[in-house]
């Protein structure tokens, strides 16, 4: 090979076009090449500031402010059942959230084991009813409504106050002198109390719902007075076993003195009551009566009349039966005779009761008939 030839093959291959590459493009394939071989260091060398903030802000993710957060779902959970809970217990029969109410007292019931436990929980709820039915007959509503949830109510508390008396039936046989007097005590309270709220109820109520719910009434302030007598006849009972009277377990002559006393008290407001409606239906019987136009010329009319003016007499002989009852029963109560004296309270308020059952019907009867006697004496004038 010649000499001019090995140098012109010398001078192409120094050509920057043909074999040599440019500077630039040498530099950024460096670059491209590094950055394959390791592809993280470019990005931790030229960003520190930005691998700091992630690692600093995954440690307070994990340390602080998911914590934070669960802490913040578990009280707010909490703080909801809570409300939710409050909302239930305000509720009434009738309302969205009253069958969580009544679904939370069967918990609780279920959650309990113990006869004197449960037997205490129920007088509770019993006494909440109570609470329901005064605030429903508060209640402006159309009667219809009102009586169907005074009944349903009423209806309830006839049946709870049975099982109790059912409970302390089956306590009497097993369960120790001094767990039954105190449940006894308990359930004397609480009956007292129901009782109190049922005559209550039924004295504000209108002519139209007491009808509907009258015989409701009666079974229930006749049945919780039976439970209320039964716990108080276990008291004299128990305390005159000698066994307890040697451990000091029974309930004092005083107290049971105090406690029969305040059934007396609580039965003449039952009585008082009661006088007070035979009064409202005697005055308007006389109305009706006094229709001499009417009851001459129609004779069924004047029949009608006549019958409805022995059926006012026999309930308006009833308050006075009560209250002889009553009396004979403080007789009783001044001899010591606490289990007398009880039997002559059940007597006298069931006749009450009876009151609270017709007196009603009576009085719707006594109204249509003024109605009857007014629509027959305009014909009569024409």
């Amino acid at each position: 090979m010649s000499k001019t030839l090995i140098n012109n093959l010398k001078a192409i291959k120094n050509l920057e076009a043909v074999g040599r590459p440019e500077a630039s493009w040498v530099a950024a394939n460096r670059e491209l090449l590094m950055s394959q071989i390791n592809p993280q260091s470019k990005s931790i060398e030229s960003q520190p500031a930005k691998y700091y903030y992630q690692f600093f802000s995954e440690v307070f993710q994990q340390k602080f402010l998911r914590p934070a957060l669960m802490a913040v779902l578990v009280f707010g959970a909490y703080f909801g059942y809570s409300a939710l809970t409050l909302t239930a217990k305000a509720s009434l029969p009738g309302e969205a959230m009253y069958p969580i109410k009544v679904l939370g007292e069967k918990i609780q019931l279920a959650a309990t084991f113990s006869d004197e436990g449960q037997v205490k929980l129920k007088m509770d709820f019993i006494s909440r009813r109570g609470d329901e039915l005064q605030q429903i007959a508060r209640i402006p509503e159309a009667p219809e409504v009102k009586s169907v949830k005074i009944s349903a109510t009423v209806k309830q508390i006839t049946q709870d106050v049975k099982n109790v008396q059912t409970q302390i039936d089956k306590m009497a046989i097993g369960a120790s002198a001094s767990t039954l007097i105190n449940t006894a005590k308990v359930v004397d309270d609480k009956t007292l109390k129901v009782e109190k709220d049922l005559v209550d109820v039924h004295t504000s109520l209108s002519t139209e719902v007491k009808k509907e719910v009258a015989k409701d009434v009666k079974e229930a302030i006749a049945q919780t007075e039976v439970t209320g007598t039964k716990a108080l006849s276990v008291m004299v009972t128990k305390s005159e076993e000698k066994e307890v009277k040697d451990a000091n377990q029974g309930v004092s002559d005083k107290e049971l003195t105090a406690r029969v006393g305040d059934r007396i008290e609580n039965t003449k407001i039952a009585v008082e009551a009661a006088a007070l409606e035979v009064d409202k239906i005697a005055t308007g019987t006389a109305a009706v009566i006094m229709d001499k136009t009417v009851a001459s010329q129609n004779t069924s009319t004047s029949t009608a009349m006549t019958t409805l003016k022995e059926a006012v007499k026999d309930v308006s002989e009833q308050p006075k039966a009560a209250q002889d009852a009553v009396d004979e029963a403080k007789n009783l109560l001044d001899k010591k005779d606490f289990s007398s004296a009880l039997l002559k309270i059940v007597e006298s308020k069931n006749i009450a009761a009876d009151v609270f059952e017709k007196a009603p019907l009576l009085d719707a009867q006594i109204k249509t008939e003024i109605v009857s006697s007014t629509a027959a004496s305009s014909t009569a004038t024409r």
